[in-house]
């Protein structure tokens, strides 16, 4: 038998894996290339909850502001005497430890020594009083939808919605000149 009918060995694997990565590799890209090609599937968007209760927000003199200035002060007041409250603070009182504490701060922030449990205890605390701000503002609000009418509601939303979006368009004509 003669060893020269047999085939040799192929000796250019690395040609060959050569020409398998390009052609995986070609493969790859137009994969991505035709995802990229592809049309997004539409998208079915629900109605922006986010912005109704952006609009509404835990501030009652924005909300209030929407009234008729006679109302204002009438809804505001008794809204003020009528709120109930957990702990007792009312918001001119917790405002006031608010930037209390939040000038404490900046002075232990600013100090040579840096006491890091003092930093902290003073985070924590005005952490406490922006909370007890929230839930105080939650209240003023459930007080003064309280005093109003369905039909001053609808209108207080309204002139805030049309409020915001006169806010957002002249927005947008500052940033585009």
């Amino acid at each position: 038998m003669s060893t020269r009918n047999a085939k040799p060995p192929i000796r250019n694997t690395w040609m060959i894996a050569l020409l398998v990565s390009i052609g995986v590799n070609g493969l790859l890209f137009g994969l991505l290339l035709s995802k990229q090609a592809k049309p997004d599937a539409p998208t079915i968007e629900a109605p922006n909850v986010a912005n109704s209760t952006r609009v509404l927000s835990t501030e009652p003199r924005r909300f209030i502001r929407a009234l008729p200035p006679e109302r204002r002060k009438q809804v505001l007041t008794a809204a003020y005497n009528n709120v109930d409250l957990r702990d007792g603070d009312r918001p001119r009182q917790l405002f006031r430890k608010l930037r209390r504490t939040q000038k404490q701060t900046r002075k232990l922030i600013k100090a040579d020594d840096f006491d890091l449990k003092a930093i902290e205890k003073s985070l924590g605390e005005t952490r406490e009083l922006k909370h007890k701000l929230a839930i105080s503002g939650d209240a003023m609000i459930i007080e003064v939808l309280n005093q109003l009418s369905a039909q001053e509601r609808k209108d207080a939303i309204q002139t805030m919605r049309t409020r915001h979006e006169l806010r957002r368009q002249r927005h947008q004509r500052r940033r585009r000149q």
